[in-house]
């Protein structure tokens, strides 16, 4: 396992805040090496903003949405190649099948409501930026495999609240969709398609904040499988998170049925130097996790992200410490192939 320290970190945040926000790697061997403050940008590029290191882009690349900035580094190293500036608020990330990342811009306007704003792989300039409507706070995002299309899980401002929104190849203004009555879809942290096209949510209430949206419907209806925990979908399976406490922490891989869905198997991730919180991204046999807090730290030492192999789990192949981490994304080389092996 190598340890990555983050020199210019941001400041630490909780459970709690980290659940409002929203695949084959090759093993690292060795003793575990902390590098405390060898990632942090040099003074000349962090007074030009945005910077990539050159090459990046020929590489997989995990993007960790936290809060003023972003921050990209190299997979399965784990060296920092890159940082986005300019959000107010980045939160949530999600990537599509050309590599291209999406990054959820919370409070880019408190009088029309937050962004989503796009760049392409390994690249430090926008290419696209849709603007979410009302007084509402993209926290999550997710690309439909199938279609292309973009949703965005939505928290809200007063007003009447519309937890999703979807745009049509990801271009143009969102369809909005209002929740059903009796179906707790509310103030969503999580949301992920599924490789048909369903899209699933899940809201902060506890019991019952379970939900899908089916491909082609305009009704949020009951998703069944009961379980409070982060969304994803790994190409094959529906992906839901364990518990944080838990050790070894456990995702469940699902095969999904509709609103309905069986279990297909289990991993497990073991961790020492970070515990996962939930929140996930994976692509090929790729898997980033973000995690809660240093184990055995204090709140203030900030978050981290940590890699696995995907789905034999196990020790992490490299652990990112001491970064805020809101959202994260792992971004596949447009030379590279997402067809899992």
């Amino acid at each position: 396992m190598k340890t990555i320290g983050f020199g210019s970190r941001a400041t630490g945040i909780s459970l709690t805040v980290v659940m409002l926000a929203g695949c084959g790697g090759a093993q690292t061997t060795g003793m575990a090496v902390t590098s405390q403050g060898a990632m942090k940008p040099t003074q000349a590029r962090q007074a030009a903003g945005s910077w990539m290191k050159p090459g990046s882009s020929d590489s997989d690349l995990v993007y960790v949405a936290s809060g003023n900035d972003v921050y990209v580094y190299s997979y399965p190293r784990g060296k920092q190649v890159g940082e986005l500036t300019g959000f107010s608020d980045a939160s949530g990330a999600c990537s599509d099948a050309n590599g291209n990342v999406w990054i959820t811009n919370a409070f880019a306007n408190s009088y029309s409501g937050g962004t989503l704003v796009e760049y392409a792989h390994g690249g430090t300039a926008p290419i696209a930026t849709l603007g979410d409507q009302g007084y509402f706070v993209p926290v999550a995002c997710s690309v439909d495999p199938s279609t292309g299309n973009l949703a965005a899980a939505n928290s809200h401002r007063g007003g009447s609240p519309y937890p999703i929104a979807v745009w049509t190849g990801a271009e143009g203004s969102p369809t909005l969709y209002p929740p059903t009555r009796g179906v707790a879809a509310n103030n969503p942290f999580t949301i992920s398609y599924s490789g048909s096209g369903d899209l699933y949510i899940r809201s902060e209430r506890y019991r019952s904040g379970e939900a899908w949206l089916p491909k082609g419907s305009s009704t949020i209806m009951q998703f069944d499988i009961v379980k409070r925990a982060f969304y994803g979908w790994d190409g094959q399976y529906f992906v839901m998170s364990g518990l944080p406490e838990r050790k070894p922490w456990l995702m469940t891989r699902f095969t999904l049925n509709g609103g309905q869905g069986t279990v297909a198997g289990k991993v497990k991730l073991s961790y020492t130097s970070c515990r996962p919180s939930g929140a996930f991204s994976i692509q090929r046999s790729e898997l980033a996790v973000i995690c809660d807090e240093a184990v055995g730290g204090h709140h203030d030492e900030g978050n981290g992200v940590a890699y696995y192999d995907y789905p034999s789990g196990g020790d992490p192949v490299a652990v990112i410490s001491g970064v805020a981490a809101y959202g994260v994304t792992i971004s596949v080389a447009p030379s590279h192939s997402r067809i899992r092996k």
